[in-house]
């Protein structure tokens, strides 16, 4: 019936779910410009990757660096960039799923499966989606 919307693309779905992921992105590009400091929680993620890097990491070249694979990530999904630089949101989500995984932050073990989660809707856009990123030929 007229009344009644079409039921969204499994695509467009995958797409609103990674949504958070921009916010969270911005938050951290603030963090990277200075604009606002890390928390104790997000000071752990640094501690963390820090001592598994063997070096000392700085807070604002690490979330720099989360936030701009994040938002590429999100941005390639929404079909502003190539569709294959989506791959660039995997990495942020992988790491964050096994961080989460170790516990940090400490608290945050229930959140490890949420990330990956999100990695396996971005491969669906990716792989598995016939319609995603065709444009819809206009009739003359």
């Amino acid at each position: 019936s007229p009344d009644t919307m079409p039921m969204p693309s499994l695509s467009t779905v995958c797409k609103v779910m990674c949504l958070p992921t921009a916010g969270a992105a911005m938050q951290m590009l603030a963090i990277g410009v200075g604009l606002l400091a890390a928390d104790a929680d997000q000071m752990q993620m640094v501690t963390f990757w820090s001592t598994l890097a063997g070096v000392t990491i700085p807070t604002k070249l690490f979330f720099g660096f989360i936030a701009v694979g994040k938002l590429i990530g999100t941005a390639a999904l929404w079909g502003y960039l190539p569709k294959v630089w989506r791959l660039g949101s995997l990495t942020p989500m992988a790491c964050a799923a096994w961080m989460h995984a170790q516990d940090v932050p400490l608290g945050s073990a229930a959140m490890a499966p949420f990330p990956a989660v999100l990695a396996a809707a971005v491969l669906y856009t990716i792989y598995a989606d016939p319609e995603d990123g065709m444009k819809k030929k206009k009739k003359a």
